[in-house]
């Protein structure tokens, strides 16, 4: 059996683990490929393993092809015996965590990103006023794949209450590159990623923190049960957070559950542009949401709690 895992895994890959001898295997896997070869890692080390589900890619295996049906129950099947022989599960959220001890019978444990409280307080805003004449709307990170509908969405938004409130709303596209699409809104500023260390006070400056997924059936498959990176650093920076999502994921479920941000979860553009200009025009509804997500993100995100939690899990496997 041995040798047969060791071609599986190729020599130098077992020699090295053979040499490194490690007390945990701590292991990601986003797609069949990858679940085999944590199989083959666990199988042939002995270790204990410890999984972490970052997005709920099994759900999008069935409409990748022809033969989605055929490939969704083999994924499945390789997938439960990847979680059957793995000794701790981690998830990205806790609608994950419901939803997986339904669907496998195991429980997950949530970890998300943490921040570092005392980076980020440098730009952490502390006063709800709108700050000028023209507020600010940021968008930071990814486009593609369950985002960029939504931008064009409050694009739009943007345009027609500047357009009927003689406003100058502006929407800051903090992303890669500028896309065809932003030219026809007069609103949209795009702005290339900035360094890290700036961050904390170019989300602290905007007036609104924008976080959305788009609504389509593929998409929500995507996302339903991640968390964005982005979203424990939009809290801890104060400044209001406005997330347009469908209902059902684990965004809106964690911001409705702890009441941290305010939320749109249909796409409808009247709802989208009410939502806005209140958060716009009552400063005590911007300081509520601000205040509420920088103490969740301090409770439940700060750095150096959510380290000892995960070494404490980690340590658990071997104890």
């Amino acid at each position: 059996m041995e040798t047969i895992y060791k071609l599986d895994l190729s020599e130098e890959f077992c020699k090295w683990l053979d040499e490194y001898q490690p007390d945990i295997i701590y292991a990601q896997a986003h797609g069949r490929n990858r679940v085999k070869f944590c199989s083959r890692v666990k199988q042939y080390s002995n270790k204990p393993m410890v999984f972490h589900m970052m997005d709920d890619w099994p759900e999008f295996v069935r409409g990748e092809s022809i033969f989605g049906k055929y490939w969704e129950k083999v994924v499945d099947k390789e997938f439960k015996k990847l979680l059957e022989v793995s000794d701790l599960h981690l998830g990205i959220s806790e609608l994950m965590e419901v939803e997986y001890l339904r669907r496998y019978n195991i429980r997950f444990k949530a970890f998300h990103n943490p921040i570092d409280f005392d980076f980020w307080r440098k730009g952490q805003k502390s006063n709800w006023q709108i700050q000028g004449e023209n507020p600010k709307i940021l968008y930071a990170g990814r486009m593609g794949l369950g985002i960029e509908k939504s931008l064009k969405f409050l694009a739009e938004a943007i345009s027609i209450i500047n357009k009927k409130s003689g406003r100058s709303i502006q929407f800051i596209l903090q992303v890669s590159e500028k896309k065809k699409w932003m030219n026809k809104f007069k609103c949209i500023k795009h702005r290339p990623f900035v360094p890290y260390e700036e961050l904390p006070e170019k989300f602290g400056e905007a007036d609104i923190l924008y976080l959305p997924y788009d609504f389509s059936e593929k998409a929500v498959k995507f996302i339903k049960y991640s968390m964005p990176t982005k979203a424990s650093e939009y809290m801890i920076s104060g400044t209001p957070i406005l997330i347009f999502a469908p209902g059902d994921t684990a965004l809106v479920n964690y911001a409705e559950k702890y009441q941290w941000a305010k939320v749109v979860k249909d796409e409808d553009m009247q709802e989208l542009i009410s939502s806005l200009e209140k958060l716009l025009d009552f400063p005590k509804e911007r300081e509520r949401y601000g205040k509420a997500a920088i103490l969740l993100a301090k409770e439940k995100h700060e750095a150096i709690k959510v380290r000892n939690d995960f070494r404490k899990a980690l340590i658990s496997v071997i104890d």
